[in-house]
């Protein structure tokens, strides 16, 4: 009697911290998302004074990567211009990116013919010209790709593709998303045993680098992976660094 309410006690409580997680959580993006405008407004500045180099495309990539969150619709207008310049200025690097932005804002409206095929192209483009890290980058976005298609080898076989060259070049806060990643898939396919070592992986990775958004991300699979496992106590205690973690994170933001 007494052990069922303990049981009931954690769950209400483990309920409690989720509900103020997802709140916070939520009040962090709103935050993070406004924090982008100015940055986004400066940057258009610089577009509207430069001339059309590779410098300048980098830039248009950036706008239209940070406008994918909000503004879809401008994003493909930016990515689409950033893909003409770089293709007359023979600017491979910029045309490869400017693929992968193209890819981003198709998956999110759920066009995943068009999205596979501008990563693929964005690979190839990366693969040519040897450049490592765009690589990781494009084999990851395929990863989230079919993740979200419910394609789990697929998935599986870009995610470890990509951690391998992030290995590689010694990429160690993308090493720790891949690490990431590779949990979030096992844990949704329900295979907890083989998703809590690349979470706890990705975790310390992220403790030694000291990545706050990462943590936080960190702290709530593993607590949920816990919870699933019906460990409440260590659920519990995940919850709480997570809550812990997302409150220094949104007084970040605001004195930010």
């Amino acid at each position: 009697m007494i052990l069922a309410e303990k049981k009931y006690t954690s769950i209400l409580l483990f309920t409690k911290i989720v509900c103020s997680l997802v709140f916070v959580f939520i009040l962090i993006s709103i935050s993070t998302l406004y924090a982008k405008q100015p940055e986004i407004d400066s940057l258009k500045q610089w577009l509207k004074v430069h001339e059309v180099d590779s410098q300048y495309i980098n830039v248009l990539n950036h706008v239209a990567y940070l406008e994918t969150d909000y503004d879809i619709s401008n994003a493909e207008i930016n990515i689409k211009k950033a893909i003409e310049f770089a293709k007359k200025i023979n600017f491979q690097a910029g045309e490869a990116e400017a693929y992968r932005i193209l890819g981003i804002c198709e998956d999110e409206q759920g066009q995943t013919t068009e999205a596979l095929e501008n990563y693929l192209k964005s690979l190839e483009i990366f693969e040519k010209i040897n450049n490592k890290r765009g690589q990781a980058y494009a084999l990851n976005d395929l990863g989230i790709l079919y993740k979200i298609n419910g394609k789990f080898d697929q998935a599986k076989e870009y995610y470890i593709k990509a951690l391998k060259i992030r290995e590689e070049i010694g990429d160690q806060y993308n090493i720790a998303t891949s690490l990431n990643n590779i949990g979030d898939l096992y844990e949704s396919v329900g295979d907890l045993d083989n998703a809590m070592p690349f979470l706890l992986k990705s975790l310390e990775l992220k403790e030694k680098l000291g990545n706050k958004q990462g943590l936080l991300s960190s702290f709530i699979n593993i607590g949920i992976l816990y919870q699933k496992k019906e460990n409440l106590d260590l659920a519990l205690q995940y919850c709480q660094k997570a809550l812990k973690q997302a409150e220094e994170l949104g007084n970040y933001n605001r004195m930010g």
